[in-house]
């Protein structure tokens, strides 16, 4: 996911089965232009959300999803951007 412009600690990134919530919070004093945004990622069925691992570098949101072999409970998540 391509995001120019954002700090790593402005992403807020939630796994819930198989979907990834990516959303930004952003200082608006600093530069009033900037919106806040909100993407959905849709997962495989055999993704472990509780186990991904997400990573900004050079203005770009890298995610490493696992699998999981078997199905399990549902749960939401908070994955912290490195």
């Amino acid at each position: 996911m391509v995001a120019p412009g954002l700090e790593r600690d402005e992403f807020i990134v939630y796994g819930d089965d198989n979907l990834l919530l990516v959303c930004s919070a952003q200082d608006r004093k600093i530069i009033p232009e900037l919106k806040d945004f909100q993407r959905h990622i849709v997962l495989p069925l055999d993704a472990d959300a509780e186990l991904t691992v997400a990573e900004y570098k050079n203005s770009v949101l890298h995610f490493y999803v696992p699998k999981n072999k078997w199905p399990g409970k549902h749960t939401v998540t908070r994955i912290v951007v490195y």
